[in-house]
């Protein structure tokens, strides 16, 4: 991982787009726990108070298994290279890839520059 690299604890992740970053940002990684339910991380290049779940499409969605037969922290995504936003990072936690119901639960953290 680079130097300086910045990370972001959420412990609520839902239906309610949180900013991971309020600026332009490279993500390096994300890693959900979602040990009790299925769902969808949704990720924007926008300002969470941009985005309107169920309307904006977001720049990636990511399935999020329910960790039946691994421990917590089961959904790791680093990509070989990380993914440029040239807006913003926010996210959500969905029950459908581009959809608007919360899904409870969701604990997620964040690598970025």
């Amino acid at each position: 991982m680079p130097p300086g690299l910045d990370t972001l604890l959420v412990t609520s992740l839902g239906a309610t787009v949180t900013n991971v970053k309020t600026s332009s940002g490279l993500l390096y990684f994300s890693v959900c726990d979602t040990t009790s339910v299925k769902g969808w991380l949704q990720l924007f290049d926008a300002l969470a108070a941009d985005v309107t779940l169920g309307t904006t499409v977001p720049k990636l969605s990511l399935p999020q298994s329910d960790g039946d037969a691994v421990p917590a922290l089961n959904n790791p995504f680093f990509p070989p290279r990380p993914i440029n936003f040239k807006t913003a990072i926010s996210a959500a936690f969905t029950t459908t890839a581009t959809g608007a119901t919360a899904v409870a639960g969701g604990l997620a953290n964040f690598g970025f520059l």
